[in-house]
């Protein structure tokens, strides 16, 4: 099998999450505990064991986002969630390449992903072959002021099925109350009625491959004057979790269907 490594590095133009300019080592941490302190930026060669805890700084290069909630961060956090999607889905289209390979007559499997399949010439291509590890968008403690809903921007980060492949999107503050993003007060477009979210983890309506997405340790504030403001809309499929706090202008919860290992959630709040 292709080592992940390996394979992002084959791609041409690509470079590996660790290489990812702001992007840090860590130690180890969890819920309700704040990453360690940043270490020496990570080098592409890095050993498996500091790769899987890895980190990029919202507020370090080249996204400078601010944390006083002086200045907007809007563009800055959609500029991180747009290059932390876009791992998953250059390795969709090396999976896709990949799949253009096998013969066009009869059915064939993708060696590495039995689900990907190409029968009599078309191609059904449900997820990456070669799962990237996408780092952990990590805000320090502070306020983040918003101005729009944060959400990648990619229109075609989906798989042949056109659902989204919205995955391992990991969003993680220094704990609730110490890191706030906020939307400012009497924001366009969160009008009443608009049911319009603050951090959103999918675009679309619904999917099955939107895998290992959490939302952890801040505070979510739909600020005031935003009557329609929904603080988080959260999507996962298989894995993930919300471990925040709520917004304070209200909160929803909606809960299509869940059940536990293999389900799917969807929550706002």
């Amino acid at each position: 099998m292709i080592h992940r490594r390996g394979f992002l590095k084959a791609i041409p133009g690509v470079v590996a999450p660790l290489a990812l300019v702001g992007c840090r080592e860590t130690g180890e941490s969890g819920p309700g505990k704040p990453p360690a302190a940043n270490g020496v930026t990570a080098a592409v060669e890095t050993d498996e064991a500091s790769w899987k805890h890895t980190q990029i700084n919202i507020c370090e290069a080249p996204y400078f986002a601010d944390s006083t909630g002086q200045k907007d961060c809007t563009e800055a956090i959609l500029r991180a969630l747009d290059d932390m999607t876009n791992l998953t889905r250059t390795a969709m289209r090396q999976t896709m390449a990949e799949m253009e390979k096998l013969p066009t007559e009869g059915e064939h499997h993708h060696p590495y992903s039995y689900e990907n399949r190409r029968t009599d010439g078309e191609i059904f291509c449900v997820t990456c072959a070669h799962l990237p590890y996408v780092p952990v968008l990590y805000f320090p403690e502070g306020t983040y002021l918003v101005s729009d809903t944060l959400c990648y921007r990619h229109t075609d980060l989906v798989n042949t099925y056109g659902s989204p492949m919205s995955q391992q999107i990991r969003m993680r503050g220094a704990g609730v109350g110490r890191t706030v993003i906020r939307l400012a007060d009497r924001t366009s477009g969160f009008g009443k009625g608009s049911r319009k979210p603050v951090v959103s983890y999918m675009p679309g309506e619904g999917s099955n491959v939107a895998t290992s997405n959490y939302c952890e340790d801040l505070t979510i504030n739909c600020g005031s004057g935003n009557p329609g403001a929904v603080g988080l809309d959260f999507f996962t499929n298989n894995s993930g979790a919300v471990r925040i706090s709520g917004s304070s202008a209200r909160m929803d919860w909606v809960m299509p269907g869940c059940s536990s290992g293999t389900g799917t959630t969807r929550e706002s709040w």
